[in-house]
């Protein structure tokens, strides 16, 4: 397996590529409802040098960003144009999305979300969809979310769902150290 850095498209030339050591799905993924735990981490052979079109991500370690924001969020990713649809050929994609409170949405789906989980919307025009799952979704130069799942694509009045980087912080944190202590002492 391999990741490919620094592209815009899928399979593109001249692509950093990076071979994968191994990878750690959360042990509790859909053990709840489907889609709990929906965050895995990738570790990859060689360190990643970082530049000017690679740089580090701050994560989320609280959701305080709930509380301060509505339009400002951005999710990234590959994935198709609309539901049904082709990967965008425009490469790599953004869309901006407004928060979406856990009650409303909850009531919007009919259905309990899990205290790892949040949605956002883009009001049934923009939305992120199927091929962007495991995307980031950042606010503020901070990775909040991983794109997870969502009743089709840019549905209206049916935000999409997204995992909680704060929610998961201490397991990324315990899975990296014992990586590390394995693989790199």
């Amino acid at each position: 397996m391999i990741i490919e850095m620094s592209t815009r498209y899928i399979h593109e030339e001249g692509a950093e590529i990076h071979e994968v050591h191994s990878f750690v799905v959360h042990e509790d993924y859909n053990k709840i409802i489907p889609f709990y735990a929906d965050i895995a981490l990738i570790f990859v052979k060689e360190p990643i040098k970082f530049g000017a079109r690679k740089k580090k991500a701050l994560l989320a370690s609280n959701d305080d960003w709930m509380k301060k924001t509505n339009n400002d969020i951005v999710a990234i990713g590959w994935g198709l144009t609309k539901y049904g649809g082709q990967i965008s050929k425009l490469g790599l994609l953004r869309t901006n999305l407004r928060y979406v409170a856990r009650r409303k949405c909850e009531k919007l789906h009919k259905l309990k979300l899990t205290d790892d989980m949040f949605c956002l919307y883009g009001d049934g025009s923009r939305d992120t969809c199927k091929g962007d799952s495991g995307g980031g979704v950042v606010w503020n130069r901070t990775v909040i979310g991983i794109v997870s799942h969502g009743e089709g694509c840019a549905k209206k009045n049916k935000p999409s769902i997204y995992i909680s980087v704060s929610f998961y912080r201490k397991w990324i944190e315990k899975t990296v150290t014992e990586f590390f202590k394995v693989y790199c002492s």
